[in-house]
């Protein structure tokens, strides 16, 4: 990981902690349970990351940042425990660990993704722009986004998805474009800084996926070693051509910053932590 994600991980964590959804009232002590071992089960903090590298790139507000990185990472949890039900993946570990619904139970951990997504709201709309960002989120979350990406994942063979590659990345490519669109939109960013910095969010989310995809090619052995003619070592490629893409965006639109060559840097981490995390350690996103 670069030296800013190492940097910044002290404080992202304390963010977390801070903005965590926390219930009051007698008899919800499951949920808050459940809440906090979903959020802090040892994920990667992609997403915060990201939200802070796209706000140093336009001088942003750090706090700004850390409250539009929490809320996505609070997102994020929220659809990583609701993936894991069984009328969703039937997922029954998470990053090493028993899924929400089995570490507590199914109604639980289906009220603490909720309780989740809710304060996502909550701390975006009390950032600038904030009534835009909570409309970008919706966006992300619902039908042109996570749910759309969800649904493809229920329905469609894995070989067919190759077919709709960008629709079923949504799960992932929406929280990437997410994380780097909304920090700058708070901090009054051009568009052009805007429309740069979503597409970097596309291009690291396909790439990303990609590896991933060419993993789960490896792994299934209900297969004949393709999926449609793709074979690992062409979704490897593929992946690599949407790091370059992120690399050229930024470099035509924010060739001389720093953070540029951080950024360009993380997108070559995602695709190599993206196998070696699958291959150690199933759903560690």
């Amino acid at each position: 990981m670069q030296p800013d994600a190492r940097q910044w991980s002290v404080q992202i964590e304390a963010a977390l902690e801070q903005y965590l959804p926390v219930a009051t009232a007698p008899g919800a002590e499951q949920l808050n349970a459940a809440v906090r071992y979903s959020v802090f089960s040892g994920g990667k903090r992609m997403r915060p990351i990201l939200a802070l590298a796209a706000s140093s790139l336009i001088g942003g507000d750090v706090m700004h940042a850390l409250r539009i990185g929490s809320a996505i990472e609070l997102l994020h949890t929220a659809s990583l425990i609701l993936d894991d039900l069984p009328s969703m993946d039937n997922s029954a570990q998470r990053r090493g660990r028993p899924s929400t619904h089995i570490q507590f139970n199914e109604g639980v951990a289906v009220l603490a993704a909720m309780a989740l997504l809710n304060q996502t709201y909550a701390l975006l709309a009390d950032c600038p722009h904030g009534r835009r960002l909570v409309q970008l989120a919706c966006e992300c979350i619902g039908h042109s986004g996570m749910v759309a990406g969800q649904t493809i994942d229920l329905v469609q063979p894995p070989g067919e998805r190759i077919e709709i590659r960008h629709e079923h990345y949504l799960k992932t490519t929406a929280l990437f474009r997410l994380a780097m669109l909304a920090p700058v939109l708070a901090a009054h960013g051009s568009k052009e800084d805007r429309d740069a910095l979503a597409d970097y969010g596309v291009c690291a989310g396909m790439a990303y996926q990609l590896v991933d995809d060419a993993h789960d090619l490896e792994a299934d052995t209900k297969r004949d070693g393709d999926w449609d003619g793709l074979t690992p070592a062409r979704l490897r490629e593929n992946a690599t051509l949407w790091v370059d893409r992120a690399k050229q965006v930024l470099n035509a639109r924010f060739k001389d910053h720093p953070q540029t060559r951080q950024l360009g840097a993380f997108a070559d981490w995602l695709v190599a932590g993206a196998q070696i995390a699958k291959a150690a350690n199933q759903g560690t996103a």
